[in-house]
């Protein structure tokens, strides 16, 4: 499989040959658009063999690092542009973003305050201060912010989903879960706002609700494993053991090379007591992944009648 995917990348640089830098950052914004951060990379450094200089390969590359969470590489490149050109100011907007996401933020409010010397107040400008802000502990400011950005657009979901982690952090569900509600109303595909929603009805001991945002969340995209191992785990506490058996046959055929389609079928088989099938799926999924929950099961192996259930 190594060898074949080395042949493949050889090849796909090969094929890149051909093409002006023009051609090979279109393809590479292609590929990006689609996921493929790693096919975009390899365009975009193409591009730079043919012109080093080529602001709009780099810019492509960083942004690539970006999205496939390389921040330390994202960082460099961002810094590269903004040494061959000052005036793109907007990209201290996602040098910012990278500082946060390296739990930096107070070099991210030094990024935002140098955009905020040269440009208006924007809802993403904003919205970056109150992250930074609530990275560094400070809640009251975050808070202070995204409010600011709710009032320069009434209608942008991304204050109102920090404004719902902010008053998760305060331990105020109902409001955090009011946010929610106005976010999925206004843009009903945003898969962030289903997941804290599923952790907010999980907390307060809705089950239903809990599966149903789960649920909702594989509607929108049939690849996300985190919602399918967490609705597995619901449905089993449910007593819907037909409904978990369709999760975690999608887990092990869909996910084989992750171990929660072990885990959940160990859990599933420990609640129809079928013992010995369920510690060899337990220590299956242990070969990749150590975790709790499956030490938990298996240390009451052999279980004692009474003893432990899954949930």
């Amino acid at each position: 499989m190594q060898r074949f995917l080395i042949l493949f990348i050889f090849l796909f640089v090969v094929s890149c040959g051909g093409q002006t830098k023009e051609e090979l950052v279109q393809e590479g914004n292609r590929l990006r658009d689609e996921g493929n951060y790693r096919g975009a990379v390899v365009l975009y450094k193409n591009a730079l063999e043919k012109d080093v200089n080529y602001i709009d390969a780099r810019i492509g590359l960083a942004e690539a690092y970006l999205s496939s969470g390389n921040f330390d590489r994202a960082e460099k490149e961002f810094q590269k542009v903004l040494l061959q050109n000052p005036t793109q100011t907007e990209l201290l907007l996602k040098l910012a973003t990278v500082y946060i996401q390296q739990k930096h933020p107070e070099k991210a409010l030094l990024e935002l305050d140098k955009y905020h010397a040269d440009n208006h107040e924007t809802v993403e400008s904003l919205v970056l201060y109150g992250r930074a802000h609530g990275a560094s502990g400070d809640i009251k400011s975050a808070d202070i912010f995204f409010k600011k950005a709710l009032q320069l657009d009434p209608q942008a979901t991304a204050p109102r989903l920090n404004l719902a982690k902010v008053y998760l952090q305060k331990k105020d569900f109902a409001k955090a879960k009011e946010f929610l509600q106005e976010v999925i109303a206004l843009d009903n595909q945003l898969i962030e706002a289903y997941y804290l929603l599923a952790n907010i009805e999980t907390h307060q001991g809705d089950r239903e609700a809990a599966l149903a945002a789960y649920q909702q969340i594989i509607q929108i995209d049939t690849e996300q494993l985190q919602a399918f191992y967490m609705s597995g785990i619901l449905q089993m506490d449910l007593g819907d053991l037909d409904a978990a058996q369709g999760s975690v046959d999608k887990l092990l055929t869909s996910f084989s090379d992750r171990p929660e389609g072990s885990r959940l079928n160990g859990l599933l088989l420990y609640r129809q007591g079928k013992y010995e099938e369920a510690k060899v799926a337990l220590e299956n999924s242990l070969k990749t992944q150590q975790h709790l929950l499956s030490y938990f099961f298996l240390r009451f192996y052999p279980p004692k009648k009474g003893g432990c259930d899954i949930v």
